[in-house]
């Protein structure tokens, strides 16, 4: 468990502290640290062995009990997502919805473990990206100049036998990480125009310094606010037959249906315990997986100007709106809020630090 969750963070180095003693002692206590080290790193990143294969017996007992506890966390989510489903399709404005095929261009997918997992935009898409795309590396030998093979036009003849995970994150969270990535990167000054102006008509905000007395699609920035408005006043597709970057902020349930009975999830990864999920769901994985692509699971995309889970960036902007827009903001994300065991409290709590 250790040495997984150790590959996972990125854990190059061990930090011992060793208490005074003689001097020939010291030697012989690194000597044999450091001789460890080496066995360790062997084993990670030479060693073609399965994630079981990571673990040394002296971790097993610790492994063991993780496995335990995140399993049941996902008998539960499952437990909870069954729920929401039933309820959804008892709802005529839901139900045609959750026939629908999950759409296969949001999912990574590896043929020869039979392995999958739906991670729409700003649910950390690209670094299983990342990672799938090892895998497929790894299949070709290392060839680069082969054919890429871990995102599909459509669903392969044998999907029902892949171990299919859906990735997921707070919505409120998902939604505040989306608006920072489409509206204050200069790169997207350009293909935002349109929704830009169409805000600044629509929702005035007297408190937004950068709403003037004309649009300038260069100064222009809507305010969190102006934002949210805009979303919960969008049409059943969040107007993304408009504005195509509104898969950015489009739910869960749309892109990746979990209550389809032919796609349902076996695990369900939050991005809030992000290290024992995965822990739950490689470990289950149908084929090997070695240290190299584990290695390949990092974060990437992280914004210079901080993640959209830190307290005070969440407090920066969820402080601009009140309880009804708030509200209001649920009901839109109604189905993702039901299925995924999510609430509004912690952001309830934001608005008292106004």
């Amino acid at each position: 468990m250790k040495n997984f969750v150790s590959i996972l963070k990125k854990n190059k180095n061990f930090i011992y502290i060793l208490p005074k003693r003689k001097a020939k002692e010291a030697i012989l206590v690194l000597t044999i640290i450091l001789t460890i080290s080496l066995v360790f790193t062997y084993v990670l990143t030479i060693s073609p062995t399965s994630i079981k294969g990571l673990i040394p017996e002296f971790y097993e007992e610790d492994y063991n009990m993780e496995l335990k506890k995140c399993q049941e966390t996902q008998i539960n989510r499952k437990s909870i997502l069954k729920n929401g489903c039933e309820t959804l399709r008892n709802n005529p404005s839901y139900n045609e919805k959750l026939s629908l095929v999950p759409d296969v261009t949001y999912f990574w997918m590896n043929k020869p473990r039979k392995l999958a997992i739906c991670t729409p935009h700003k649910v950390g898409s690209q670094t299983w990206r990342y990672f799938f795309q090892q895998l497929d590396l790894e299949d070709r030998n290392g060839d680069e100049k082969g054919k890429e093979e871990y995102n599909f036009k459509d669903w392969p003849e044998n999907s029902s036998q892949f171990l299919k995970g859906f990735q997921v994150r707070h919505p409120l969270e998902r939604l505040l990480s989306s608006f920072r990535f489409i509206f204050e990167r200069d790169s997207m000054i350009s293909s935002s125009k349109e929704m830009r102006e169409y805000i600044y008509h629509t929702y005035a905000d007297e408190t937004n310094q950068t709403q003037t007395e004309e649009f300038d699609s260069y100064k222009f920035m809507p305010s969190f606010k102006q934002f949210c408005q805009f979303v919960v006043d969008s049409g059943d597709n969040f107007d993304i037959d408009k504005y195509p970057f509104a898969s950015h902020w489009l739910p869960y349930y749309l892109q990746c249906n979990p209550c389809h009975k032919d796609y349902e999830p076996d695990y369900i990864i939050h991005m809030e315990t992000i290290l024992p999920d995965t822990l739950c769901y490689l470990d289950a994985s149908p084929g090997r997986i070695d240290s190299n692509a584990l290695s390949s699971l990092r974060h990437v995309n992280m914004s210079p100007l901080g993640h959209s889970s830190s307290p005070e960036i969440q407090t920066k902007y969820f402080s601009q709106l009140d309880e009804s827009l708030l509200k209001r903001i649920q009901n839109k994300y109604w189905p993702d809020f039901l299925i995924y065991g999510y609430d509004l409290e912690p952001f309830f709590k934001l608005l008292l630090r106004k």
